[in-house]
């Protein structure tokens, strides 16, 4: 495995943690609790999402 391919899952971890944050933080801006209702199945579908994207990245480097 060379530096590029280590260092790959370490750069997707770090802007996964920033769009988690952003979606976080758009939830936490929504003004109305039935727009923070609203957001939070999207919020928690991209957070499935995510963790099935690192689990496939992690099988992957794991072989």
């Amino acid at each position: 495995m060379d530096k590029a391919e280590v260092e790959a899952p370490e750069a997707k971890a770090q802007v996964v943690r920033a769009q988690a944050g952003a979606a976080v933080n758009l939830v936490k801006a929504a003004q109305s609790p039935s727009a923070r209702a609203e957001a939070a199945p999207t919020l928690a579908d991209w957070s499935q999402n995510q963790a099935e994207t690192a689990q496939a990245l992690a099988d992957k480097l794991t072989g």
